[in-house]
């Protein structure tokens, strides 16, 4: 997977749970747009080679999670239950 078709399944899931190599998995989004993400924003983040800049809910910040690290995406819906056209990546 590319970092390009992460950022697409992340925008069409909005918060998404992060299956990470060797990491714990990370509940984000890419969605920046709410008052509660601004507000977490403190200066310029750089964004690093080959990663994707995300707000982590797991860690209440902002994180570059590097593209190659990502084994699975899958949408918070479907572990809550709420319908919603969503795509998925990886093993389930």
């Amino acid at each position: 997977m590319n970092k390009f078709s992460c950022i697409k399944i992340l925008k069409n899931n909005g918060d998404s749970i992060l299956t990470l190599d060797a990491e714990p998995d990370v509940c984000a989004t890419i969605d920046f747009s709410t008052k509660y993400i601004r507000d977490k924003r403190y200066g310029r983040y750089a964004l690093e080679k080959n990663a994707i800049l995300v707000f982590s809910w797991t860690d209440d910040k902002f994180r570059n999670i590097e593209v190659k690290k990502i084994k699975s995406i899958k949408p918070l819906s479907d572990i809550l239950n709420n319908p919603g056209k969503e795509e998925s990546y990886g093993k389930q």
